[in-house]
């Protein structure tokens, strides 16, 4: 039972991103760094535990947090930019 992951990879792709949704006791996800778009996050949506969100790092311009309000139970979102 995986609760909690942190990816700091730029070579973690949208195909990647969607194995999470197998991982329903993931309650917090950080990721950095990495090329997200916005078909890549919705992937994240459907995470039944997922609290918390991290999105770090990241280009986040152009719509990519368009979905985040399909994130039902999201409690702490961090957008840190560097």
């Amino acid at each position: 039972r995986l609760g909690r992951l942190s990816l700091a990879c730029p070579k973690v792709t949208e195909a990647g991103l969607a194995h999470l949704k197998d991982c329903p006791s993931l309650g917090s996800l950080y990721l950095s760094n990495m090329p997200v778009t916005a078909a890549g996050l919705a992937h994240l949506k459907t995470i039944a535990g997922l609290t918390e969100l991290g999105l770090d790092g990241m280009d986040l311009t152009g719509g990519k947090l368009a979905g985040l309000e399909d994130f039902k139970r999201l409690r702490r979102l961090s957008l840190a930019f560097m």
